[in-house]
């Protein structure tokens, strides 16, 4: 445990958890700390130690002792944000994700995105994400999907009178 003492303390105390220690004027050593304070936001903070929030996971203010999962739909792609970016268009974030997922088809699975369904490359495409999608959304009886490149869908279209579509 980390421990702090204030210039008149008669012994040290522990730091709590949501709180660093920091240097006196004196001494710069770990050991010798004589103020808390708040842990920065984007970080926890426990035994007297401020630890980034890793990607996928975020501390919105001071004072945190553990970080929150991004949330479905919002994504972090870095050490110590203090919130999580919207999902963009074509791609779906499940919580805790820290690169959105393309939300196509025939795209490969990424660490983060769980199972595709693969279907034959130049059939109907089947998904779609607009922003903010936490799951990729399957197109409805009659219409097919569109957006940016084969596999980075973001909406569904009426499908054309005689076209092949999603039955």
């Amino acid at each position: 445990n980390a421990h702090f003492c204030t210039l008149k303390s008669p012994g040290k105390a522990i730091v709590p958890p949501g709180y660093v220690a920091g240097p006196n004027d004196y001494h710069t050593t770990f050991k010798n700390k004589s103020k808390i304070t708040l842990c920065p936001r984007g970080s926890r903070c426990n035994k007297g130690v401020a630890i980034p929030c890793v990607a996928g996971k975020y501390a919105p203010i001071e004072g945190m002792s553990y970080c929150h999962e991004c949330p479905s739909g919002r994504y972090s792609n870095d050490t110590g944000f203090s919130e999580c970016f919207v999902c963009p268009r074509g791609y779906y974030c499940p919580a805790g994700t820290s690169v959105p997922c393309r939300c196509g088809i025939n795209n490969e699975r990424l660490k983060d995105c769980g199972n595709y369904t693969k279907y034959d490359v130049g059939g109907a495409q089947q998904f779609y994400c607009p922003e903010g999608s936490p799951y990729r959304k399957a197109a409805t009886a009659g219409f097919y999907t569109r957006g940016n490149g084969f596999d980075i869908m973001d909406r569904q279209v009426s499908c054309p009178v005689g076209g092949e579509c999603i039955m």
